[in-house]
């Protein structure tokens, strides 16, 4: 699946992770990042860890409605916790820099 913002491609290729076990397990063990998507039911307060993560990566957290609530840059690897302070749905983990053009309150665009 690609994720798109308005007709600028932010991300090609991105797995989703919908089960319990592949959205703990998202970067783990991973040398090369590549583009994730954590998908929840409904929306609530979404924490990740860079547990075992080698890279650093960007994360978007997103509402229902495909909605940019929250964004962390440049997380560290072997960092505990990144906690979103607003409710979303779906968390999007790119390599670092990958947010960099994304702001709160853009949309993406992406089929689930």
């Amino acid at each position: 699946m690609d994720i798109y913002k308005g007709d600028h491609l932010i991300a090609k290729e991105v797995k989703i992770c919908e089960s319990i076990f592949s959205r703990m397990l998202g970067l783990m063990f991973r040398t090369k990042i590549r583009p994730l998507l954590l998908q929840q039911a409904r929306e609530s307060v979404i924490a990740i860890h860079m547990f075992f993560v080698f890279r650093r990566i960007d994360a978007i957290w997103l509402n229902k409605n495909k909605e940019i609530v929250e964004i962390k840059r440049s997380l560290l690897p072997f960092e505990p916790l990144a906690l979103s302070t607003t409710h979303a749905k779906y968390v999007l983990e790119l390599p670092r820099y990958g947010a960099k053009i994304l702001k709160i309150e853009d949309k993406l665009d992406f089929l689930e």
